[in-house]
This record gives structure tokens, sequence and C-alpha cells, in this order.
């Protein structure tokens, strides 16, 4: 097997694997808008694992069904991967986020793949008759329908993994500064009184309540 040869194995094993990846998202959210995408993406995946295909055929190889083999199985350890919470990413967000990502990489490589026969077709006359420029394009189209779905579970993630701070969350910065008055000694007594202050609630808004009085009164004393 030339270097070539390899190479274009390599990407029609992971078009296989891409396919499969593809179908099981598809299946699981038929109803959804990824399912949709992912279905009018799956139409343009195999044609391209077809395309590509016809081209190792014209270069004089053929498909190797061990890495075909290992690619699918790959893929099917990763569904299992994905379906166990001790060795997945944890959640179902995650999990779609983690899939979406693994199939826009998979089609930015592709990509890569349609421009580089792309340059040996301009050397090589078995290559003459493929639109390689099309199907770059094409890729880039494919990565740019699937990005808004990446992009929004990025998002969902990002809520799950920095919740907003629950109300009754400590404050540890003011925490801080009361220990900041308790360990001067000038300012013990006013950092017990800010400690009961966090204890009692309605302490806490009595002592507010005359302090901001305090503040109105002392500027009305100085207002000419």
């Amino acid at each position: 097997m030339s270097g070539l040869d390899g190479y274009l194995n390599d990407h029609l094993a992971g078009a296989a694997a891409a396919i499969r990846l593809a179908e099981r998202c598809r299946a699981r959210e038929a109803e959804s808008e990824l399912g949709r995408v992912l279905q009018a993406l799956l139409v343009e995946i195999e044609e391209d694992r077809d395309v590509l295909q016809r081209v190792i055929k014209a270069l004089g190889g053929s498909a190797n069904p061990v890495k075909l083999a290992s690619a699918v199985g790959m893929e099917r350890l990763g569904s299992l991967r994905m379906a166990l919470p001790v060795l997945g990413p944890g959640s179902s967000e995650a999990a779609r986020l983690e899939e979406l990502e693994v199939l826009s990489l998979g089609i930015e490589g592709k990509r890569m793949l349609w421009n580089v026969l792309g340059t040996l077709a301009s050397s090589d006359g078995r290559l003459v008759g493929f639109d390689f420029a099309g199907l770059e394009l094409r890729a880039e189209s494919q990565r740019r329908r699937l990005e808004p779905l990446a992009a929004g579970a990025r998002g969902r993630c990002a809520r799950w993994l920095n919740p907003p701070p629950r109300p009754d969350a400590p404050d540890f910065e003011r925490a801080d500064r009361i220990g900041e008055f308790w360990s001067y000694p000038q300012s013990r007594t006013f950092a017990e009184l800010l400690i009961d202050c966090e204890e009692d609630r309605t302490l806490r808004a009595v002592l507010v309540g005359r302090c901001r009085r305090a503040i109105v009164d002392a500027r009305a004393f100085s207002a000419p």
C-alpha cells in the first residue's frame, strides 16, 4: 500500500465512522432541528464517500477492509462510552457537544483532503473529471450548517458547568472582609456586629435602614 493509498483509506474509514455517528445522532433526535440537519448532511456525506471510493479506484488502489472495520468498531465503542456516565462526558448535553465536535472536525479534515487532491489533479491525469473545488466548497457548507447546532450545545454546557449562584450562597468576599476586621483588636467588636448581621437578617435590615437614614440626615445637615 502506497503512502497516498493509505492516506485515502484513512479518510475512507473516517467517512464510514462519521456516517455511523451521524445516523446514530439523527435517529436519537429525528424530530429536532439537529435531526433534520443531519438528515441532509448524511446524504452529502455518503455522496462524498462514494466520490472518494472512485478516486481510490482511479488511482489504482482499493478500499482497505481492515481500516474500515476498525473505524466502525471504534465508533461503536464511542457510542458505548457516551451511554455510560462513568466513562462518558457525564451528561447528555456534553455527549451531544462531543459528537457534534467530532463530526465538525471530520468535515474539516475532509475539506483539507479535497484541497490536497485538487492540487494533485493539476499534475495527475487520472484525477481529471473530479470537481475537488466544488467538493471543498460543499465541505465548508456542511460545517457552516453544523456550527450553529454545536454553538447551541456549547451554550447549554456552559450554563451546566457554570450555574448561576444561589440566592442563599455564601459571599466569600464579604466573609474575607469581616475576617480582616476581626484580625485587629480595635475593630473586633465591629466584626462581631457584622457576624451577628450575617446570622440575623432582621438585624441586618434594621442596621442598614438606620445607616441609610443617618447618611441622609448628615447630607441634609451639611447642605447650605
